[in-house]
């Protein structure tokens, strides 16, 4: 997708919805960022004090959507940021990352890098409905960031192993040395700079499945009193339904 709808949709949509939304008195903004914004950010685990440094063309205009967001706020309206990980829920569209997670138990064999160590944060979309209910309680006028996920945060390894259990599918996991990774990402990185075109195998991409880099806290939203209402297995077993595969 080339850079400029990005900047369309995260910036100049949000902007726009944000202004008409003060002008007729809306009570509260709620805003779906991105941990993208957090790519290059440090030290690790990092929570809502931690400096934004966004790397990727989707986390560098969730990030301006952000400050905006925050500037405009200010004694106008209660805006809620979400920074949140890979959505998960039933009928994942084709597009998504839990969709082709799911999808590859189909094929002859499972390719992990890093072998399958690293952890992937994840909510499920029940769970982060109740994070928005919960945040409903905020009513001063200003911005307020929160860090979402589901409770449980697993390896690579294990979510495919829990995947292979509910399932009954037994595909072989190979493990792919990450430097091959590394390798293309460095290529089509430039293609798309080049090309000004975002691609799947982006910085976030990359960068999540190699390291550890999005390892952070929900503290902030549990002490307003959220209560994780689903599990990873819960929840996967109700994609997976949906997906005719149990």
């Amino acid at each position: 997708m080339p850079f400029k709808i990005y900047e369309k949709i995260n910036v100049i949509g949000t902007k726009n919805i944000l202004d008409v939304s003060i002008e007729n008195k809306a009570s509260k903004f709620f805003f779906m960022s991105t941990i993208s914004v957090m790519s290059g950010s440090r030290p690790i685990p990092f929570d809502e004090t931690t400096k934004p440094i966004p790397k990727s063309i989707y986390g560098i205009t969730k990030y301006r959507a952000e400050k905006y967001i925050k500037k405009k706020s200010k004694k106008n309206i209660t805006s809620i940021i979400f920074r949140a990980p890979l959505i998960y829920g039933p009928s994942p569209h084709k597009d998504s990352g839990i969709f082709n997670i799911v999808n590859m138990l189909n094929k002859s064999f499972y390719p992990m890098v890093n072998k399958g160590r690293t952890k992937i944060a994840m909510i499920n979309v029940h769970n982060l409905i109740e994070m928005i209910k919960i945040t409903l309680k905020i009513t001063n006028k200003k911005t307020h960031v929160f860090f979402v996920k589901d409770n449980e945060t697993l390896t690579m390894h294990e979510l495919v192993s829990m995947l292979q259990k509910i399932t009954k599918i037994k595909n072989k996991i190979i493990y792919i040395p990450s430097f091959f990774l590394t390798i293309g990402f460095s290529i089509i990185n430039i293609y798309s700079k080049i090309f000004k075109k975002n691609t799947k195998l982006n910085y976030d991409v990359w960068k999540g499945a190699v390291s550890n880099q999005f390892t952070y806290s929900i503290t902030k939203v549990k002490k307003l009193g959220y209560k994780q209402k689903n599990n990873l297995k819960q929840g996967f077993n109700e994609v997976l339904r949906s997906l005719n595969m149990i």
